[in-house]
């Protein structure tokens, strides 16, 4: 998460990225930024990288709108 960005977003953007061989790069991690500062991450892995990234936006999309 040292890029602040989901893991997805750094995949489909790996050429702007210089992330060295040890990174294994797909969807499933998803910064928590509070107050602009990393304060830890959503980790999800076990379906398709691009459905364990969307169940992470989902579910912060229906905490989000319980608030």
């Amino acid at each position: 998460m040292e890029t602040k960005h989901s893991s997805l977003y750094v995949y489909e953007h790996r050429d702007e990225f210089h992330l060295d061989d040890s990174y294994a790069i797909c969807g499933g991690g998803y910064p928590l930024i509070v107050n602009g500062e990393l304060k830890g991450a959503f980790i999800v892995s076990g379906l398709r990288y691009d459905e364990d990234h969307q169940l992470i936006v989902d579910v912060l999309k229906e905490m989000e709108a319980e608030r």
